[in-house]
């Protein structure tokens, strides 16, 4: 057995298929690391123009993937991926306040325990 996993580890290294096409996932984590990353240092758009830039990407994916051009719809592909991800980490970051709730909500209701302090004294509001 560990004979045929050798041979397989050989013919894989000597194929002629780009490294993304072996090992793709590999690729779209890179796509989302250059998506964070292109957020944080390089770009500063909004998440509107994050979705847009992957919807664009996603009609090119389509229209090659129409055309048979296999190869080539790899690249809009990771491309869409990138621009998720960066819609993803501006929305994290940039859109909620460090002290919004939200960040610390799970998926299922909880009972949570606020402390608050009352600037102002409470307003008669008619029923």
């Amino acid at each position: 057995m560990q004979g045929s996993g050798l041979a397989r580890l050989e013919a894989l290294s000597r194929s002629r298929e780009p490294f993304a096409f072996r090992q793709p996932l590999a690729a779209v984590a890179a796509a989302v690391a250059a998506g964070i990353v292109a957020d944080r240092f390089l770009v500063d758009v909004s998440v509107t123009a994050w979705w847009i830039g992957s919807w664009a990407a996603l009609s090119v994916w389509a229209l090659a993937r129409l055309l048979r051009r296999q190869r080539i719809a790899a690249l809009p592909l990771l491309l869409a991926v990138a621009a998720l991800a960066g819609a993803w980490h501006h929305w994290s970051w940039h859109v909620f306040a460090a002290s919004e709730l939200a960040r610390a909500a799970g998926p299922y209701n909880e009972p949570v325990c606020v402390e608050a302090i009352a600037l102002s004294s409470p307003r008669r509001v008619d029923a």
